[in-house]
């Protein structure tokens, strides 16, 4: 028996369609019950043109759950997406959390909080993750039903994403449906979602057949139909369902038997619709026409009311006896549901527009926030200042409530209902300027061109300079801003001056024309004024391009005033968190920036939404790699490419799957390290933009010299020195792959060309100095000399090497010295000693699973007859990364929740990576962790 989440029995949705030729279909749905309900959570996916009963297959599939008697309880939770409600955030999030009831969500905080708390998508997406773990307590399968996906308001469809992506052994069946080739407004990652995989499927709703169109009419009570009527029936109709019913219930067989072509085409389904509702009575009419106006869906006493019926439960009863709408009692309050979209649509389209303005007018008074707003629009004649106003304010609210997408859909709508041209065109800026921030590039695109016709100024050019850049068009990018700069010094336009430079530096430290951006930086610091959030950008952009251009201590300084505590950093400065942390990155500071850039992650599990927070975890990543914690880094990954997809960051994808190459490649997992450098090459080269490629380059050169492939990694890095700008893109400490050519060249036996690169790579250490780069630099020159025959210069070269590998926390780095320092020390007969520095190095590549270098030790270690360890002391204990992380956060005491909300995934999957540990630990509580493993 299944039960809705609120305690219901059944669905309780009330369904008066037949059910013909979809029996196909059914059986998938079934089968893939039968897959979840053995620990595979599954989304499908329902598509097909409308009319072609997509609702009427789920409400089938619903209907049978509740009958089968073999299936354990089985929980639906259900909503449905409307056109009217896209721009309200989380409105289906809403839906669903009503639905799943006060059992889903005792002790979530944003789920419970979501009607009026600034959530960002991501963190509500994990805490409904959880919410789906909770309704699974007694192992029920719970059904997650959002119908009209095309529909959904931007933030919830990210919330409902995030947390699919991240189910694992969870009893959830999703089901969404969607107007076939109607996903992709909800950008590539749901399509990615959708395209199949063994988490995903696909049912496509294609038109009846002749043989079950004459089934529908029999199931409909239409009997004597020719096979030739039939045949006319299904040509004119396209196969479509809804068409077809609509036919069959106007006509009578007699009637359709005798037509010859002027059966109703499928466009002019309205007609039918419309006399359908000419046969209801005055009130059910007006219901009808209010309804409509109200949306797909509303309560009937908000529908009366907008009519001015009372009483009006006659009329509602006959309304639903019609069958253009249905009733669903599963939620409170009841709702009424048009049986389709088509029909929704048709009924509002045949209002006069006085009757339509009206109708809206009166619904704005009976409702109140967001929709009252857009019913005001509805009503609306001409220009209207003051709807105007109260839409720029709406705006500006959806902003603060970190819901962008619905702020630039206010702003548009306020300048419609402005009559000023300097007006319109300030709030289309408004506009651009959030469309932009907020990456929504189809947005940005078109508010463009709606701009075109305006004349130039400071923040028109800066701002389509932006667009420029973003887009890919550098060239004009670059030009625009320049244009925004040179524009007269107007006090006025100032911090537009300001903003252009600083999208300037931003462009130029993408390109690696670090010192460019410095000057540009500073010009725009110099210019800000009164705007402390774009002062604060500013600052932000100028403290990365010093650091990024050698100066460092200068950079730190730029964020002085920022608490040297993470914790006691304020909430609005979190975004100067990620950049002090990404500077004391490239300082060696890996506990600091560590602090910073977890502690920013923090934030934003708990919900904070704030820019460069995908940037805060790629570069947490790279700390954790640097700093041995390899199967972190690696879960870190993961999520950090999950989260750039799942947002459709497009400029983030060369930055995080360059990142997530580096752990397989060190540790010998080709094909995993391949594909990620391979999609990190993609947007890279794509872009043509500096960084992501300078940090592609580094993977790869760090792949194919864990391969020994030397001269292959020449050609990599010689493709990146052909971009130029390498006094950016080649800076130690920033960008590593200067150690790989160099080792390459010497193994290539290129002694020259390594000797002078290598000196390139010393002058291109900052003069504050930077010790993992002086040990990589005294490493490297110890092995040049070594391979002149130069002892003494190697033996001194070493020393210094080793000397500063005592301050440097990167594990791997120093397990390359002492490697290098064994083949030295062999090639001089010194073995006992050379034995010692091998053994020393392949503990270190032991404990980091990098398999190609611990295979380098035992080589070296077999060249002079030493004994190889046969087991090399290794603290996972044969778990994998995940299973790693997860039992060394649960034997430091985290419970299951909490790890499921570290690592973004279901409580679940915490359970199931557990019963994997207990059994290659061979124990059976979790308080024996500790003590098996260095917590």
């Amino acid at each position: 028996m299944s039960t809705a989440a609120n305690g219901s029995n059944k669905s309780q949705v009330s369904d008066r369609s037949p059910f013909v030729g979809r029996s196909t279909e059914l059986a998938e749905l079934h089968e893939f019950t039968l897959e979840v309900r053995r620990g595979q959570p599954y989304l499908v996916l329902v598509e097909g043109s409308a009319g072609f009963g997509k609702s009427t297959l789920i409400r089938h599939f619903l209907n049978d759950l509740n009958d089968l008697d073999d299936l354990n309880e089985c929980i639906v939770v259900r909503a449905g997406a409307n056109e009217t409600e896209m721009l309200l955030p989380f409105g289906v999030i809403n839906q669903l959390v009503d639905s799943a009831g006060t059992q889903a969500t005792e002790g979530l905080p944003l789920l419970t909080t979501i009607k009026s708390a600034d959530l960002d998508p991501l963190a509500v997406g994990a805490e409904f993750l959880v919410a789906m773990g909770n309704l699974q307590v007694d192992h029920q399968l719970v059904v997650v039903v959002v119908e009209d996906l095309h529909w959904i308001d931007m933030q919830s469809a990210q919330a409902l994403l995030f947390a699919f992506r991240r189910m694992q052994r969870d009893r959830v069946l999703g089901i969404v449906s969607a107007r076939t080739a109607e996903l992709g407004r909800l950008g590539d990652g749901w399509s990615s979602m959708m395209g199949g995989g063994h988490r995903s499927g696909r049912i496509h709703l294609e038109g009846l057949s002749p043989f079950e169109v004459g089934e529908l009419a029999r199931s409909l009570g239409v009997s004597g139909l020719t096979d030739r009527a039939v045949a006319r029936l299904h040509e004119h109709s396209g196969g479509s369902p809804l068409h077809c019913r609509a036919l069959l219930e106007e006509l009578d067989s007699g009637r359709i038997n005798q037509m010859s072509t002027d059966l109703p085409a499928p466009r002019a389904l309205s007609s039918i619709v419309l006399q359908r509702v000419s046969l209801l009575s005055p009130a059910a009419q007006k219901l009808a026409m209010a309804t409509a106006v109200l949306g797909m869906q509303c309560p009937p006493a908000l529908a009366a009311g907008v009519a001015g019926l009372s009483p009006w439960v006659s009329a509602y009863d006959e309304l639903v006896a019609s069958g253009l709408v249905f009733e669903d009692v599963t939620g409170s309050p009841r709702m009424m549901h048009f049986s389709h979209s088509l029909v929704q649509r048709a009924i509002y389209d045949d209002l006069g527009p006085s009757v339509r303005r009206t109708l809206h007018r009166l619904a704005a008074g009976l409702t109140a926030g967001p929709p009252s707003l857009l019913h005001r629009v509805g009503a609306a004649e001409g220009s209207d200042e003051t709807l105007a106003r109260d839409l720029e304010v709406a705006a500006h609210q959806a902003e603060v409530a970190h819901a962008p997408a619905q702020a630039v859909a206010w702003l548009r709508r306020a300048a419609d209902a402005t009559a000023a041209s300097s007006e319109r065109e300030r709030l289309l800026l408004d506009a651009l300027l959030l469309a932009i921030n907020s990456g929504d590039f189809v947005a940005s695109a078109g508010l463009t061109r709606e701009l075109e016709d305006f004349d130039r100024s400071p923040r028109k050019s800066g701002l389509l300079g932006h667009q420029a850049m973003v887009s890919g068009q550098f060239a004009l990018a670059e030009t625009l801003l320049t244009e925004a700069w040179h524009t007269p010094d107007i006090p006025t336009q100032a911090n537009y001056r300001a903003s252009a430079a600083s999208s300037m530096a931003m462009y130029l430290l993408l390109m690696g024309r670090s010192e460019e951006a410095v000057e540009w930086g500073e010009l725009a610091a110099a210019t800000v004024h009164d705007d402390v959030a774009l002062t604060r950008h500013i600052q932000n952009f100028l403290s990365l391009n010093l650091v990024f251009s050698g100066r460092a201590d200068e950079g730190m300084a730029v964020l002085g005033s920022v608490p040297e505590a993470p914790a006691d950093v304020p909430m609005v400065l979190t975004s100067a968190l990620v950049f002090r942390g990404i500077g004391k990155l490239f300082q060696d500071d890996l506990a600091g920036a560590y602090r910073d850039l977890s502690t920013a992650r923090t934030r934003h599990l708990a919900g904070l939404s704030f820019n460069f927070d995908s940037h805060g975890l790629t570069f947490l990543v790279d700390v954790a790699y640097r700093a041995g914690a390899w199967d972190e880094a690696s879960v870190h990954a993961d999520f950090a490419v999950s989260l750039a997809h799942d947002a459709d960051r497009l400029w983030d994808y060369g930055f995080v799957h360059a990142h997530a190459a580096l752990v397989p490649a060190a540790r010998g997992e080709w094909a995993v390290a391949q594909a990620h450098i391979d999609e990190a090459w993609t947007w890279a080269d794509g872009f043509g933009v500096g960084m992501p490629l300078a940090l592609t380059t580094t993977a790869k050169a760090s792949m194919l010299a864990a391969q020994q492939r030397w001269a292959d990694v020449l050609v990599a890095v010689g493709l990146l020195r052909s971009f130029g700008q390498l006094s950016t893109l080649g800076r130690p400490g920033i960008y590593n792959w200067r150690p790989f050519e160099v080792e390459a060249q010497i193994m290539l036996g290129q002694l020259d060309d390594a000797g002078r690169t290598l000196e390139e790579f010393r002058s291109a250490i900052p003069d504050s100095g930077l010790q993992s780069a002086e040990m990589d630099y005294w490493r490297l020159k110890g092995q040049l000399d070594d391979a002149r025959g130069d002892v003494g210069e190697a033996n001194e070269a070493f020393g210094q090497a080793l000397l500063l590998a005592a301050t440097v926390t990167n594990p791997f780095q120093i397990g390359q010295a002492e490697l290098a320092d064994g083949w030295r020390l062999i090639g001089q007969g010194r073995h006992d000693e050379a034995k010692a520095s091998l053994e020393t190095a392949f503990r270190r590549f032991s404990a980091l699973k990098a398999i190609p270098y611990m295979t380098r030790c035992e080589a070296a270690m077999a060249s002079v007859g030493a004994p190889v360890p046969t087991i090399a002391p290794n603290p996972s204990l044969g778990l994998t990364p995940t299973e790693l992380v997860v039992a060394r956060l649960v034997g430091n005491g985290a419970s299951n929740r909490d790890v499921a909300s570290e690592l973004y995934v279901s409580v679940k999957a915490v359970e199931f990576h557990l019963s994997n540990i207990f059994d290659k630990l061979d124990i059976r509580s979790r308080r024996d962790i500790a003590a098996r493993l260095v917590v």
